[in-house]
């Protein structure tokens, strides 16, 4: 799995780099000194959105030669939500949701950390928009095959221990970085978002081979009880705005989204044994 991972997760985000470039050349109609006719807003996010579309085709046509191994058993097929007190009931398991569902709360923080550039770079937030992603996309490319690579080599707790690690230490770089460094941030981030591969996997480890499919649905799931809390962020950064400077508000937010982080680390030490026993 370590090996598949690391292809995917290392591959895959270089032509995320791509189309950040792409993205970038839309949107501000420049990339250094190659220039394009400028698009104005609306049309440059259409195009955009747009281009995007024949790729998701692509994938989506792709996905209808995909094989899938089933045991036949009408009772795996349906047993979705009444599954889920059997898997909140495995302690491993009930611990590792709990873990995830905080980490998971740091891929919520992004947009305040693009709305910060106006603070930091002086600049609107579009100008670098793209140079934001592309970094981002291109450290995710070295960490997916470092951490592919780690995994064949130790445990599936290191997974989670290394990107929320990550995770972590990009809020602490946006909250003190100045100038040109703060984009840093952006790609110290991409790579701890691949928490959303890493600590999944764990729950995978920690299953049994028939609750696999079902237990990945849970582990998915796990996102929409997460996304709120962007709300939480959004509010606490115009609190600050309010009350001291926009500036301030910002890092305040990364600030609290750095200890939610550190709560599921401590907890992941604490409980989460490394290489977790699944189920006969």
């Amino acid at each position: 799995r370590g090996v598949a991972l690391g292809f995917a997760f290392g591959a895959g985000p270089f032509l995320g780099v791509v189309g950040s470039l792409v993205q970038q050349l839309l949107l501000d109609s420049h990339i250094g000194n190659f220039t394009i006719t400028p698009l104005e807003f609306p049309s440059n996010i259409a195009l955009l959105f747009a281009v995007c579309m024949p790729v998701m085709l692509l994938a989506a046509a792709l996905s209808s030669g995909l094989i899938v191994v089933t045991s036949g058993d009408v009772e795996e097929r349906i047993a979705l939500w009444s599954g889920i007190r059997n898997f909140l009931s495995q302690r491993v398991l009930l611990w590792a949701t709990i873990v995830t569902f905080l980490l998971y709360i740091g891929n919520t923080i992004t947009a305040n950390m693009t709305l910060y550039t106006r603070e930091v770079l002086d600049a609107e937030p579009i100008s670098y928009a793209g140079y934001q992603f592309a970094i981002r996309f291109g450290f995710k490319v070295v960490a997916g095959v470092v951490l592919g690579w780690m995994l064949t080599r130790s445990n599936p707790r290191a997974g989670i221990l290394a990107t929320g690690l990550l995770f972590v230490l990009s809020q602490v770089w946006a909250m003190f970085a100045t100038g040109y460094w703060y984009l840093l941030a952006f790609g110290i981030y991409g790579a701890g978002e691949l928490v959303g591969v890493y600590a999944p996997n764990y729950i995978l480890s920690a299953s049994s081979q028939r609750d696999l499919r079902r237990n990945m649905a849970y582990a998915t799931m796990l996102m929409a009880p997460a996304a709120p809390v962007g709300t939480l962020f959004g509010a606490i950064a115009d609190f600050g705005k309010n009350n001291y400077d926009a500036a301030t508000g910002f890092r305040l937010s990364f600030a609290i989204c750095a200890v939610i982080l550190i709560v599921g680390l401590a907890l992941a030490v604490a409980v989460l044994p490394p290489r977790p026993k699944a189920p006969e």
